[in-house]
């Protein structure tokens, strides 16, 4: 019975250590886009990851009570203050949670391929012993025009709000 419960313990920390190391290897990729980072949290506890556009004040409210419907605690700025995002006229946003693993980066940056857009979660030190993988959040504003050249952010298709 001991020998099982070592061996079970043994595994679950090597697919944690595993799974840490898997997302934290990657740096940026594709060309990088002209963004001004708005809000930016490294050690957030947001869920999974996702990416949204924001491309109007309606829109930005419809996303506010979306996040605060998602993560009950402790929301970020935008989320509590959706009338901080403006000048739609001219800007988009996208709003993004992503997956570090074990590592809190220190700075973003947004890149493209095409039409796939991905958030660069940059710096930081890996942290072995974590119990719980860092998932980042960022709004990126960026030209209005660009929002409507994003078809995929990571490969992954945006979230459509209710």
């Amino acid at each position: 019975m001991r020998r099982t419960a070592l061996l079970v313990v043994s595994v679950i920390g090597i697919l944690l250590t595993a799974g840490c190391e898997a997302a934290t290897n990657a740096g940026p990729s594709g060309e990088r886009v002209a963004a001004n980072v708005v809000e930016f949290d490294p050690n957030g506890l947001y869920g999974s990851p996702f990416a949204v556009i924001i491309d109007s004040p309606e829109a930005a409210r419809a996303f506010a009570d979306w996040f605060t419907a998602r993560v009950h605690s402790n929301p970020p700025e935008v989320v509590r203050d959706p009338g901080r995002l403006t000048g739609f006229e001219r800007s988009a946003y996208l709003a993004v949670v992503t997956l570090t693993g074990c590592r809190a980066p220190v700075s973003t940056e947004l890149h493209h391929a095409g039409n796939d857009f991905r958030p660069a979660m940059l710096g930081g030190t890996d942290h072995p012993e974590c119990y719980r993988p860092y998932t980042p959040f960022a709004v990126y504003e960026i030209p209005r025009e660009t929002s409507a050249e994003i078809a995929t952010v990571n490969g992954e298709s945006l979230t459509r709000l209710p």
